[in-house]
């Protein structure tokens, strides 16, 4: 499974590099939805704090390209990357010296980063779209370790692709084989947990629930018409349940 999602996350993300965080997020009206819904979120639940001697360390667990790190966090002073493909860290690298030269950079595979483990040392935390993509002995594994690396107070973000049934992102599935076209096309099981769901896991670890919800109501072959603002973001349960993604805050 672990091959399958870091081929499939470098050929998507191969012309990601260099490019500017504010470019990216600005080539499409859906992908700048995305990234100011994201970054005011992530503005209720941490302040940059302005004085000279301020750091700000972020780890970003499945970095990708690192575009999401870098465009929510330009005044980071030091980013940890984790991923599963070196592709990806190369990447990585290219828009960090692109985007913010200052700031220190550490790529580290996947199964190198227990032994250059951080504790009680990342302000922020970030995770987007694995949730989907992994079992319940990996997601233990893996947000337990992002819980050990965090500060007391310490927040993660995350974010996931919701593949439940009649959702935004399943529903065009329904025509090319459903919940096994999905798996098939996308290499691995899918995973189809709820927010509620993925809340508990996490309230199981001793993260504490600050928020959570959905964004972008949209069926991916309506995003090039949608203009609105209207309803982008819910917290509520119910309908979060169709939205395409959805997010949880929470604390250590």
């Amino acid at each position: 499974m672990k091959e399958a999602i870091a081929k499939m996350s470098a050929e998507q993300q191969s012309q990601l590099y260099p490019i500017l965080s504010s470019d990216w997020f600005s080539q499409t009206h859906i992908s700048q939805l995305n990234f100011d819904t994201l970054n005011s979120i992530k503005n209720k639940y941490y302040k940059i704090e302005s004085n000279e001697n301020s750091s700000l360390k972020i780890l970003d667990w499945g970095c990708g390209n690192l575009l999401w790190a870098l465009g929510l966090f330009p005044e980071a002073t030091e980013i940890v990357g984790i991923e599963l493909s070196e592709k990806n860290l190369s990447y990585a690298i290219s828009n960090k010296r692109l985007n913010n030269p200052n700031a220190k950079f550490n790529g580290l595979l996947y199964q190198d980063y227990v032994q250059n483990m951080y504790e009680n040392y990342f302000d922020y935390a970030i995770c987007f779209g694995l949730i989907e993509m992994i079992d319940l002995e990996e997601f233990e594994h893996i947000f337990s370790q992002i819980y050990r690396s965090l500060k007391p107070g310490g927040s993660l973000f995350i974010t996931s692709h919701n593949f439940r049934q009649l959702s935004a992102v399943y529903l065009p599935y329904i025509f090319r084989g459903g919940y096994k076209g999905l798996c098939k096309q996308c290499g691995f099981s899918v995973s189809t947990q709820s927010l509620i769901e993925q809340s508990e896991m996490l309230g199981n670890l001793s993260f504490k629930l600050i928020e959570r919800g959905a964004f972008n109501p949209y069926p991916s072959k309506f995003w090039k018409y949608i203009r609105s603002k209207k309803r982008y973001i819910t917290n509520n349960i119910i309908l979060a349940h169709w939205y395409y993604t959805q997010y949880i805050v929470v604390k250590k």
